[in-house]
């Protein structure tokens, strides 16, 4: 997945550059900078499809609160496998749009502050081997589901107050090798 010569598709580069514009402007004037897409600072794309397959966009706090509905722009990332916007101040309930991004193997959203309960849509994502939310801020029941993860590698859905969670579980259907 080197990004060297490979021109990324227009949509993709017009989805990364609407959601950059909502989430950090700032970033996008100093870091995202010409129009081919996979030669900007956390952005892979695949040398045989030209797609996106990885964004890394972490540790960017801000003094206030970013909504997680800017995350729509990136559900046109339909061959994405790599997704960390861990420390990012998102707020607000997760997109369903989320859960479409069918071939992510990494995903990243630890550190923000989103509302609710993990949804029990994260065991529609069949590829992830990683899967951090540690430090996220939901809450309640963690959901059963996310046993069916078989390809899961790594997970961490730690908190900072254990008393956000209802009833804690331990995943007993992922693999000997996994790391909790």
């Amino acid at each position: 997945m080197i990004s060297c010569n490979i021109t990324c598709l227009h949509h993709e580069r017009d989805a990364l550059l609407s959601f950059m514009n909502k989430l950090d402007p700032a970033f996008l004037l100093h870091s995202w900078q010409g129009f081919n897409c996979c030669e900007w600072r956390g952005v892979e794309c695949s040398s045989h499809t030209s797609n996106v397959v990885k964004l890394h966009h972490s540790r960017h706090r801000w003094s206030d609160e970013r909504n997680s509905t800017l995350l729509t722009d990136l559900f046109q990332l339909k061959r994405l496998q790599h997704l960390d916007l861990s420390s990012n101040s998102l707020s607000g309930v997760l997109p369903k749009g989320l859960f479409a991004l069918k071939e992510l193997r990494h995903l990243d959203l630890s550190r923000n502050y989103f509302e609710g309960e993990i949804p029990k849509q994260f065991a529609s994502l069949h590829n992830l081997a990683y899967l951090n939310l540690s430090r996220a801020r939901f809450n309640g029941t963690i959901p059963y589901q996310l046993g069916n993860l078989s390809q899961l590698e790594f997970l961490d859905l730690s908190v900072a107050e254990e008393s956000n969670w209802k009833h804690p579980f331990l995943i007993s259907t992922i693999s000997n090798n996994s790391t909790f």
